[in-house]
């Protein structure tokens, strides 16, 4: 089970009582261009709902691990495990989403509405996992996963004021990554030449914004990583997964092959940029340093492009739809409620990771109560899976989508 403040983004249980129920479009908005034979009949790409959905089944199941292996678990600090791209894939389609949502036009009350309520869903989920200690104002912790989410939100909507189209940016995540790159960089050279966790900006940065009372674990690690220096970190995540999806609006009604080569050129570009930023600053997540955030958002760029040419250009070429298929349809249905899947699956666990009885945490109880021939943990996570699936399915089914 990973740490509550390292794990992927969560969200109480709250949030479905807090989202808003959209019947007519989910997640993202649609797609704002005009009509083509890729677009479904109710404006949107399917590719990036489909991508999401697949990685919401990874989300699920290895949030699922009662005892995770040290290899695979979050990297105590410089280092990049398995774990830690879980939750960038995340921002990095998101940011995708947001500039398919706000491509025509700033959509500046929803986005204003989504952050409000993630940054006050994300308080009550600190409280929530805090293993039922008395509420002090004077403990809660501030920043989360949640809260970094919001501010990702604001930074990429804030953006989309003054930029358009896929080159600026491209531009805008390249500037963004050397500022980064040069603070930290400033700061590791008043540090012995390397970042520590008693040496970095959230020392700083964090404890003075927000006090060490109100950080991860009190403050005790020497940093918080969803504090202040990490959602500049995300930002350059989510605006490389905003560039991948202004390029795909731009390119998609000149084919397949066009797509393919501007986006490859783009990938290329980001992960040759990566590694020679890697010569200044590490890569790890903590701090979410350009050179993480680059080589995830490659990655990540890489199976959106993969889905908008299998999906989106599939029902252009007028075969038949893709997402008509009932495996396919499950991922849409998962992506279409992303939010939804993903902070409530999270949350769900925590909160039973966080809460004991008899010394043991309650999710320890439940998998030994489910368990199927001697597979306790394999059985969880087919158990758990099979959840989220089935609610997310009923709620497409029913085209009700819960967002922020």
């Amino acid at each position: 089970m990973s740490q509550p403040g390292e794990s992927p983004a969560r969200t109480a249980s709250q949030a479905a009582s807090a989202a808003v129920v959209d019947r007519t479009s989910a997640g993202d908005c649609p797609s704002p261009a005009p009509p083509d034979p890729s677009r479904r009949a109710s404006g949107r790409l399917v590719g990036l709902d489909a991508v999401r959905g697949g990685m919401l089944l990874v989300s699920v199941g290895v949030d699922s691990w009662v005892n995770v292996p040290a290899w695979f678990d979050h990297a105590g600090w410089i280092g990049i495990h398995p774990m830690d791209w879980i939750f960038p894939v995340f921002v990095t389609l998101s940011g995708c989403g947001l500039a398919f949502a706000n491509a025509r036009r700033v959509r500046v009350k929803p986005a204003i509405r989504r952050i409000v309520i993630l940054c006050v869903v994300g308080l009550v989920y600190n409280y929530i996992i805090s293993s039922g200690a008395p509420f002090r104002f004077s403990t809660l912790r501030y920043p989360g996963v949640l809260q970094l989410y919001a501010g990702v939100v604001t930074g990429i909507v804030l953006l989309h004021m003054v930029l358009k189209g896929w080159k600026s940016w491209a531009w805008a995540t390249a500037v963004m990554a050397c500022s980064y790159t040069l603070l930290l960089a400033a700061w590791s050279a008043h540090c012995g030449g390397r970042l520590t966790t008693s040496c970095n900006p959230s020392h700083v940065i964090d404890y003075a914004v927000f006090g060490p009372g109100h950080l991860y674990v009190a403050g005790t690690l020497g940093y918080d990583p969803e504090g202040v220096p990490s959602i500049l970190g995300a930002l350059v995540v989510a605006s490389m997964g905003a560039t991948i999806g202004h390029l795909i609006l731009e390119y998609r009604r000149r084919g397949p092959v066009e797509v393919a080569l501007a986006g490859g050129a783009v990938l290329i570009a980001a992960l040759g940029f990566a590694q020679a930023l890697d010569l200044i600053v590490p890569a790890f997540k903590k701090q979410w340093t350009p050179p993480f955030d680059l080589l995830l958002a490659t990655a990540a760029g890489v199976l959106l492009l993969a889905g908008h040419l299998v999906f989106d250009r599939r029902r252009a070429s007028g075969t038949t739809a893709p997402d008509a298929r009932f495996p396919v349809w499950v991922l849409v249905a998962l992506g279409r409620n992303s939010l939804f899947v993903y902070f409530g699956s999270h949350a769900l666990t925590a909160w039973l990771g966080a809460h004991t009885s008899g010394g043991r945490p309650l999710l320890v109880h439940l998998e030994q109560a489910i368990a199927v021939g001697g597979h306790p943990q394999a059985t969880l996570t087919v158990a758990l899976e099979a959840l989220w699936i089935g609610l997310a399915a009923v709620l497409h089914w029913r085209k009700i989508y819960l967002r922020p």
